[in-house]
């Protein structure tokens, strides 16, 4: 009964983000024996977030990338705020990147370092 109940109330959950496209590479034919690197290896997602009646109050990027070391890979995460939430927000700027080698021949990855930069306004924290 309450996971009856409950269902509903997830509606009223006020933000919504959607993806707007990804570009990776399919899946398929070719894809057995790839370490969990190579599988991912240039994937890029696009998001629009929302907030109540706020249509497209951020923007944000998310992408996998090969370093230049064999075995490692850099993950990027690129967000935004736009529009009077912005503005409310000093258009505040998100950026993560991660450099991530691949452990236990190829089926896991493990973070080498990790950077956080977050602009807000003219401030910037690193």
């Amino acid at each position: 009964m309450q996971w009856l109940l409950g269902i509903p109330l997830l509606s009223l959950f006020p933000f919504q983000a959607s993806k707007l496209y990804a570009q990776s590479p399919k899946p398929g034919i070719g894809t057995a024996g790839k370490t969990i690197g190579e599988f991912f290896a240039g994937e890029e997602l696009f998001y629009e977030i929302s907030f109540l009646f706020l249509k497209k109050v951020a923007v944000a990027r998310m992408s996998f990338k090969p370093a230049e070391q064999k075995g490692r890979y850099i993950a990027n995460l690129q967000g935004e705020t736009l529009g009077v939430v912005g503005w409310l927000a000093k258009y505040r700027t998100d950026n993560y990147r991660a450099v991530m080698e691949e452990i236990d021949g190829g089926k896991r990855l493990r973070s080498i370092s990790f950077d956080e930069s977050v602009k807000i306004g003219k401030k910037t924290r690193v």
